[in-house]
């Protein structure tokens, strides 16, 4: 048996305020951007090797010591933002970096030119020439990209 209500029944103050808030996130929650697939940035980017216009590190460095390499990468379109670094120490005199930048897989991209540094901290774990290669995005015409490399030496004493 169903009991229907009274229209004169009398609505306590908290449910109504609840009831009101709830009725206005549902009015403005269409005009947000909601996380969905399209707005993650992990399927609107994809990392790649960074475009390196250039590379610095100091020509000398104490035993021990942690020094910074710069690296900075450049690229024609705004669809780029700076990404990540990959640092991995092949033998303690041979250090490998490389920088990750993300582009954009939209298909309108602003006509900036921008250009990200990267500063990566090295260790000089062992005395001699520390040889320190910074792999680097090869832009072809024909669209078969390749990897080159950057080789910077530091005399660690």
């Amino acid at each position: 048996m169903l009991r229907s209500m009274p229209i004169h029944y009398h609505v306590p103050g908290q449910v109504r305020a609840w009831s009101a808030a709830v009725a206005m996130l549902l009015l403005v929650l269409p005009g947000c951007d909601w996380p969905n697939a399209n707005s993650d940035p992990e399927h609107n980017y994809r990392d790649r090797v960074g475009s390196v216009l250039g590379v610095t590190a100091p020509d000398r460095a104490a035993l021990g010591s942690v020094f910074d390499v710069t690296i900075r990468t450049g690229y024609a379109d705004g669809c780029w933002q700076r990404g990540h670094d990959r640092v991995q120490v092949l033998a303690p005199l041979l250090v490998r970096i490389t920088p990750y930048d993300r582009q954009s897989l939209s298909e309108v991209c602003p006509e900036n030119a921008p250009t990200f540094e990267h500063v990566v901290p090295v260790t000089a774990s062992k005395a001699g020439p520390l040889r320190i290669e910074v792999l680097r995005l090869l832009r072809s015409v024909s669209g078969r990209d390749s990897i080159g490399v950057i080789e910077k030496f530091v005399t660690v004493y």
